[in-house]
């Protein structure tokens, strides 16, 4: 078991009475890594490993030069798994990085600037609005997905989207083909498409034949 600094907190513990969260009265290694003290909670696995951390001073973690401040979690074998940055900065041949989510060998899979989301190539991955915005031609209220080539995957609609099957309410999320077509929908109220009757809450596919419902609710 990881020995825990002798002035450490403990804030709470696993059912069978092993620390989960700690808060430090003074900076301290645990486990390898310099973590924050104050109200910057530690978080440690069952065994004792350190889960994750708000970095106390600049560090070399698997590679990545990291500074204080960072907000660093770990995968099950140890390997880097989330990086938050605040203030934001350059990362990986990026600049103005906030959130950096690392794949299962602790290589960055998705990397976060703004509002977009991005594959260590460049490519779009999604997007968090702050405002509507009309993408593709679709009106996306809160979030957007985007397929590799860049064309829209997936939102929640903003306003009632016209379609050639009929008119898919507002706040419905949808989902298209990277070539557009629209593939299904969770319609958000009762509606019909195709000359079909569907309730509310419920998931639509789309084929070229029609509308097929695929689950309603209860």
């Amino acid at each position: 078991m990881l020995k825990l600094p002798d002035d450490a907190r403990i804030e709470d513990r696993y059912e069978d009475g092993a620390p989960s969260i700690v808060t430090l009265r003074a900076p301290a290694i645990i486990d390898g890594i310099p973590c924050s003290a104050g109200d910057n909670w530690v978080n440690l696995r069952p065994d004792g490993r350190l889960l994750d951390a708000t970095l106390s001073a600049r560090c070399e973690i698997q590679g990545w030069a990291l500074e204080a401040g960072d907000f660093v979690a770990f995968g099950e074998d140890g390997s880097i798994g989330i990086l938050v940055m605040e203030p934001p900065r350059a990362f990986a041949g990026f600049d103005d990085v906030r959130h950096v989510l690392f794949d299962d060998v602790g290589r960055p899979e998705e990397i976060t600037v703004g509002d977009a989301t991005f594959d260590p190539e460049g490519r779009l991955l999604r997007r968090e609005l702050s405002n509507h915005e009309l993408i593709d031609g679709v009106p996306c209220a809160s979030f957007c997905t985007f397929h590799p080539n860049g064309r829209l995957s997936g939102t929640s609609l903003s306003e009632p989207l016209e379609m050639p099957h009929g008119t898919i309410p507002a706040e419905s999320v949808v989902t298209f083909a990277d070539d557009g077509t629209l593939e299904a929908a969770m319609v958000a109220e009762a509606c019909v498409l195709g000359g079909r009757s569907f309730p509310a809450r419920s998931a639509v596919n789309f084929f070229e034949s029609g509308p097929v419902l695929r689950w309603a609710p209860d």
